[in-house]
């Protein structure tokens, strides 16, 4: 290990569930003699639709706003950092995360100075981006992956095994977490589904899927989106008002209570590095399908145990699985129960600060 007094973490804006690892990763480096420093390098102003409680005055780590620019590709934004070697030579920064393959990547990979890459890629492929990320990632000195699926990507595109560290991505799990598991309602089945009502998220299959449940049961949707009214149509068309209810955007505190609510989790996404929504439903206690498209899949839901894996292209299948937990509830409650125990034990900030350790320690 190099002599390493301080560590800085690049990454885009501040985001709820990242401020409360930052503050933990802060305390748990400074115990081993090492300074952290975060670097945010976009507005939050570039997001509009991000909805989001930020208040500075509950960050406890070092921290700047970086200037940057941005290039417009196919109607994304891609930003880059204005004088970037200058400010981590600055700064005395000895280490470099940055998050994702990205144009700042690029820029930190040209820079003399040793670098790891976090990163939740694991289905990304295409001759260009294969190319262009082998070159890449040959300037990393270690790789920090949000999930095991995401090591055996980055393995498969030749970057050495013993220098990928799985550092599996999570939320302040206590602040979800149910206190008395007992008094959760299991009497019938109650469906949650979270998230941005778009394609990528799986909200288009919620029609096929509210109109086929032969059970009892309730449809909560947390979220909004370009899905919202077409939804709204369908509950209507239905006559579900009494069963599914939109809920809109809410904040940690409100969401905490519907999680705690219900019972069965629905994330059919069908394209996600982690999820962490699925994290924070494990903590509810509940019962968890889960897209195989998504890395925590792979490291937090066990099939027969806490959940099923599903592929959201079949509807069918969830249907199946909804309908089987739905008229089988001691399984529904067996499985919320075995959620909570798997995240307390897999999941938090704590084992997410010894990944990145492992890694900040290999170099």
């Amino acid at each position: 290990m190099v002599n390493v007094k301080k560590v800085a973490i690049l990454t885009n804006i501040p985001r709820p569930y990242r401020i409360g690892f930052f503050n933990e990763l802060s305390k748990f480096l400074k115990e081993r003699n090492v300074e952290l420093k975060v670097f945010f390098y976009s507005s939050l102003s570039e997001y509009p639709e991000r909805k989001e409680n930020i208040k500075e005055e509950d960050f406890r780590f070092d921290f700047s706003y970086l200037k940057y620019g941005f290039l417009k590709f196919k109607g994304r934004k891609i930003f880059f950092i204005k004088s970037l070697e200058e400010i981590l030579r600055e700064n005395g920064i000895d280490i470099v995360i940055v998050g994702n393959m990205s144009l700042v990547a690029y820029q930190v990979s040209t820079i003399n100075i040793k670098k790891i890459l976090w990163s939740g890629s694991f289905n990304e492929w295409g001759l260009f981006r294969v190319f262009f990320r082998k070159k890449l990632l040959k300037k990393f000195d270690a790789i920090i992956s949000y999930s095991t699926i995401c090591k055996g990507y980055f393995k498969e595109l030749g970057f050495p095994s013993e220098k990928i560290f799985v550092a599996t991505n999570s939320v302040d799990t206590s602040f979800f977490q149910i206190e008395d598991f007992s008094k959760k309602d299991f009497s019938y089945l109650k469906i949650l589904f979270c998230g941005k009502l778009n394609k990528r998220k799986g909200a288009h299959i919620i029609p096929e899927i509210i109109k086929k449940i032969n059970c009892e049961f309730q449809f909560n949707i947390v979220g909004d989106g370009e899905y919202y009214e077409i939804l709204k149509g369908e509950i209507v068309k239905r006559r579900l008002e009494d069963k599914v209810f939109l809920r809109g955007f809410l904040q940690p505190e409100k969401l905490r209570d519907i999680y705690h609510e219900s019972n069965l989790f629905l994330f059919p996404t069908f394209r996600d590095p982690w999820g962490l929504v699925v994290n924070e439903a494990m903590a509810g206690g509940m019962a968890i399908l889960s897209s195989i498209y998504a890395g925590v899949t792979y490291d937090l839901i066990f099939e027969d145990l806490n959940g099923y894996r599903i592929n959201p292209g079949d509807i069918e299948d969830i249907l199946r699985k909804i309908n089987f937990l739905g008229s089988n509830l001691h399984i529904l409650k067996e499985f919320g129960s075995n959620s909570l125990r798997i995240v307390k034990k897999e999941s938090g900030f704590h084992k997410m600060c010894e990944g990145f350790w492992e890694a900040i320690s290999s170099i």
